[in-house]
């Protein structure tokens, strides 16, 4: 067989070799590892090292509910804070979720995931990463969300929700599919403001 030059692009198989011993030695070095859901957000995939994290074998795991196994870390908006079975569910990419293992709170990930959709438009589930953090960059997560989000009411400010609301049009647009915006108005704030204060 004619040998291949250096200039001649990899086929996919070539490629798929090297890409592997990449995503397994970026397993191996527990900085971070990989996940899969499907469409009813039970795993697909899990990385190794996370499993045996989590005290568990990956077989087990493996058609689990990913929110089971998560627990969205919880900070003074507790209540405001959704949930990982939230983010799942609503088909929209996420990024920066901070995550411990259900019952143990020393160890925590950052969670990031992107909806998966097949060539009609039809949600297959989410892909995504999870990353190591130690203390310091624990602490820049939850400085850069509080940055994006209301103080009062613990949800996203104006700056978040205007980047929430171009990528709901880019994810819309890419499926070829529309999305609805609901804007409620609560009649007469200012009063009750005024009277009853920010809490009430």
């Amino acid at each position: 067989p004619r040998r291949r030059s250096d200039n001649e692009a990899m086929t996919a198989p070539d490629q798929a070799e090297p890409a592997g011993r990449l995503v397994a030695d970026f397993e191996e070095s527990g900085l971070g590892w990989f996940w899969e859901t499907d469409a009813d957000g039970r795993l697909r995939y899990l990385s190794e090292p996370i499993a045996r994290a989590l005290g568990r074998e990956r077989a087990e795991l493996i058609g689990r509910r990913f929110e089971e196994l998560l627990l969205v870390e919880q900070g003074d908006d507790e209540e405001a804070r959704p949930a990982l079975g939230f983010h799942l569910s609503s088909r929209f990419p996420f990024s920066d979720l901070l995550v411990a293992p259900n019952g143990r709170s020393e160890m925590c990930w950052s969670l990031a995931g992107r909806p998966s959709f097949d060539a009609v438009g039809r949600f297959l589930g989410f892909r995504g990463i999870g990353l190591a953090l130690g203390e310091q960059q624990r602490a820049e997560i939850q400085t850069s969300r509080l940055a994006a989000v209301d103080s009062l009411t613990g949800l996203a400010n104006r700056a978040r929700m205007r980047a929430m609301l171009d990528e709901a049009l880019g994810n819309a647009a890419s499926r070829k599919e529309g999305c609805g915006l609901f804007m409620i108005d609560l009649d007469r704030f200012k009063q009750v403001n005024d009277t009853l204060g920010h809490p009430i």
